[in-house]
């Protein structure tokens, strides 16, 4: 039986939460140093600690490891498609439309790809009466694809931060340039 308050607070945050993320994959930002560097430091964290943990696993590590290049070398490509602007403001970015929403769809196709796998055991323990244990969060056999997509999403939204951050600081203020 599904639990109708729970899913009824639950699907519009996630829906709100994705809706976000693939806004901000293709709308105009203003560019914000510590904003950028906090993201690509969380993310860089999330590397490690996948990679690391529970316990190391070749496979899984060399899974994340090429997805993270390839996430890294579509932010470069990302990072060329982008367009940058001065304002009175502040400097703005716009990212690539169809880049962003490919890899926000990865986010939530994994996102998918974990209800789905988990939804039986959650059913099951729910028929049964009996708690929801780590044992059933983590059901499903670990997937190689899926840790490889997720580290095309880490290495992408990494680089491509550190990247806009870059660009960022080269990009001269009309407002606060002075002519001697």
């Amino acid at each position: 039986m599904i639990h109708v308050p729970a899913l009824a607070i639950a699907a519009p945050l996630m829906m709100w939460g994705m809706y976000r993320r693939v806004h901000r994959n293709i709308a105009r930002q203003k560019i914000t140093g510590w904003r950028l560097i906090t993201r690509s430091t969380v993310l860089g964290i999330l590397f490690v600690v996948l990679l690391l943990w529970p316990s190391f696993d070749p496979v899984m590590a060399l899974a994340e490891v090429a997805g993270v290049i390839a996430g890294a070398l579509f932010a470069i490509l990302g990072l060329r498609l982008t367009r940058f602007e001065q304002m009175p403001d502040g400097h703005y970015f716009t990212p690539n439309a169809i880049l962003g929403v490919a890899v926000s769809m990865l986010f939530v196709g994994r996102m998918i790809y974990r209800i789905i796998v988990l939804y039986p055991a959650l059913a099951a323990a729910q028929q049964s009466d009996s708690p929801i244990t780590a044992q059933m969060l983590n059901a499903g056999p670990r997937s190689a694809l899926t840790i490889a997509l997720l580290g095309i999403v880490i290495g992408y939204f990494c680089v491509f931060c550190l990247g806009v951050l870059r660009t960022s600081r080269r990009m001269v203020n009309p407002v606060t340039e002075t002519v001697a």
